[in-house]
């Protein structure tokens, strides 16, 4: 393991003299990727209760000859809670390859999606425990259940695993991965797998692509169409009905200060929903920056308030988020992949942040600052029951050997 710990005093005058707030914190490497064995681009970690880390990288590990133009089938990897990396299962394209997101973590199973799969396939979903054994391929979509994988899986306490698809369904024509509206999916216990809902783009929408699972078994997610349109809304889906209600008014997203791209990330126990957006229209092509946001559920179940929560402004603090999750005090911790705006000189964008938003109040944790120890962090990050926040960030180009030397790090922070 490669542990260096950055220092941090001169991030924290540099946020002081721009006016963003920010704390001291402890960061560090917990593995840089060579591009190797070991995996190259890693897509977020999940924790476990004893604080290993897992996750699941785009490429390195074997060669991938059903994909030729890839630089390997990519890795399933733990890295302990003592700091040592192992790979617990390496892909060779006939079981899956090329992870296509963050893994899902239930008891001690392990779930996670694939771009490829079997010949003929668009993508597949897969389980193993923890400690490297039984994995299994449980699904490989053909395209009329479902193409091109989106977000992250949710899974039930008897391990049923929920996912979508960002295409494919009855509308699937058949060589082009684009086709049909999507689906939203049911991978039982038991293995047998069915399609929930195929989305027609009517009042249901199109093409969603994230899925939070709340509480009581309702699913939310984001649809990228609605009625024909290019309307950006989410919805949920409650399985014991089968019915997609559409949850934002019409304009919530787009042209607007809400921003566009939503992702629905989290969930709380009281059915509030927690996202983020990307690209801000209202702002100069140099400041676009993103913000976060809050689906307050009103009481007696009479829809939902969205409420805007922070509106980054890239000077002082992150830009462009890219994760966000709940930590066990109900306060937010994300990413974004820029900011701050001049960290570097020459009007550079920054290689990204850590923050928290609590009591109205953002802050920053930690300004991502070297290419060698990670830039631009993506995913939602995990956070262990002792406060430590990780993640992976797709530079570190220390110790890689893959052209362009872009291959990742798993971080730690403690804030």
């Amino acid at each position: 393991m490669s542990r260096t710990a950055l220092p941090t005093l001169l991030i924290v005058l540099f946020l002081a003299l721009s006016g963003g707030r920010a704390r001291a914190d402890t960061f560090s490497d917990e593995h840089r990727f060579t591009g190797g064995s070991d995996g190259r681009l890693p897509l977020g970690v999940v924790v476990d209760k004893n604080g290993s880390q897992f996750g699941v990288t785009v490429g390195g590990g074997a060669d991938c000859p059903q994909w030729p133009n890839s630089d390997g089938c990519g890795v399933i990897y733990r890295v302990a809670a003592s700091g040592k990396f192992k790979v617990i299962h390496t892909f060779d394209g006939s079981d899956g390859a090329l992870g296509q997101g963050p893994l899902s973590l239930e008891a001690n199973m392990l779930f996670g999606t694939v771009a490829g799969g079997p010949t003929g396939s668009t993508g597949g979903v897969f389980s193993m425990t923890t400690n490297g054994s039984s994995y299994q391929l449980l699904h490989a979509f053909m395209g009329p259940d479902g193409s091109m994988l989106a977000g992250v899986l949710a899974v039930d306490a008897d391990g049923d695993v929920f996912g979508i698809t960002e295409f494919g369904g009855p509308g699937y024509s058949g060589g082009n991965a684009g086709s049909g509206y999507g689906v939203l999916f049911e991978i039982a216990a038991d293995g047998t797998f069915s399609v929930l809902h195929a989305f027609t783009d009517g009042a249901d929408g199109a093409y969603p692509t994230s899925l939070v699972r709340g509480n009581d078994g309702t699913l939310y997610g984001v649809v990228q169409s609605l009625n024909g349109s290019a309307e950006q809304s989410v919805f949920s889906f409650a399985p014991s009905t089968g019915t997609v209600t559409i949850l934002t008014p019409a304009g919530t997203f787009g042209s607007g200060p809400n921003g566009i791209n939503p992702v629905i990330s989290a969930v709380d126990s009281h059915g509030n929903l927690f996202g983020y957006t990307t690209t801000m229209y209202f702002m100069p092509l140099s400041t676009e920056t993103g913000a976060i946001f809050e689906l307050y559920a009103k009481d007696g179940g009479y829809g939902y308030r969205f409420i805007n929560l922070h509106v980054f402004n890239g000077n002082g603090e992150g830009a462009e988020p890219s994760g966000l999750t709940l930590d066990g005090h109900g306060d937010l911790i994300g990413t974004t992949t820029l900011g701050p705006y001049g960290t570097h000189g020459h009007n550079e964008n920054g290689y990204g942040t850590i923050f928290s938003y609590a009591n109205k109040t953002l802050t920053t944790l930690h300004v991502f600052t070297s290419e060698r120890s990670g830039r631009y962090p993506a995913y939602n990050p995990a956070v262990a029951a002792d406060g430590t926040i990780y993640g992976t960030a797709s530079g570190g180009t220390k110790n890689c050997t893959k052209a362009p030397y872009v291959c990742g790090v798993v971080y730690s922070d403690v804030p």
